[in-house]
Parts: structure tokens; C-alpha cells; sequence
């Protein structure tokens, strides 16, 4: 995930908040939990295999993203850190 890293160190931390946010809504989420409610014993037929196997894989989608949010977080916290230390180290 391609995140613009530039700005203030606080400016990078916001961003990293906000960011950790959206990834703990979508984490905690019902949607993770759906599949469980898909299965044979909702519907008879073909239909809820399909549906339990897509909501599996949107789960996964959705895990993938988590977790991808959470990296880009940590990416966004370790330049905000690398900037303080630049700006303290830079005579001014």
C-alpha cells in the first residue's frame, strides 16, 4: 500500500492514527463473522455453499486489508520518527 509520507512528524502520526482507527472498526467488525451464519443448515441447496465460500473469501479481503492498514500505520509512525530525529539532530 503506496501512502504519501510526507509532512510533519505530527502530521504522520495523525495519519497513523487515523489509519489504526479504520483498520480496529473494520477488524472488530460483524462482517468477519457472517460465514458462520451461511451455511446448509440456513438454506437447502447449492446456494449456501456459494454464499458461505464468498463470505470466507471476503473475510479474508477484508483480514488482508486489516493488516495492511495496520503495516502502513507502523510505515507512517517509523518516518514521523526518523523526521524528529532529523529536525533535533539539524542545527538551526
Amino acid at each position: 500500500m503506496d501512502m504519501p509520507e510526507s509532512g510533519t512528524p505530527k502530521d504522520l502520526r495523525a495519519r497513523a492514527a487515523t489509519i489504526r482507527s479504520v483498520a480496529k472498526t473494520l477488524d472488530a467488525a460483524k462482517l468477519l463473522d457472517l460465514h458462520r451464519r451461511a451455511g446448509a443448515d440456513v438454506w437447502l441447496g447449492p446456494t449456501p455453499t456459494l454464499c458461505h465460500d464468498n463470505l470466507v473469501q471476503m473475510r479474508s479481503v477484508i483480514t488482508g486489508a486489516v493488516s495492511d492498514l495496520r503495516s502502513a500505520a507502523r510505515n507512517l509512525e517509523l518516518r514521523a520518527d526518523q523526521l524528529a530525529q532529523t529536525q533535533v539532530s539539524v542545527p538551526g
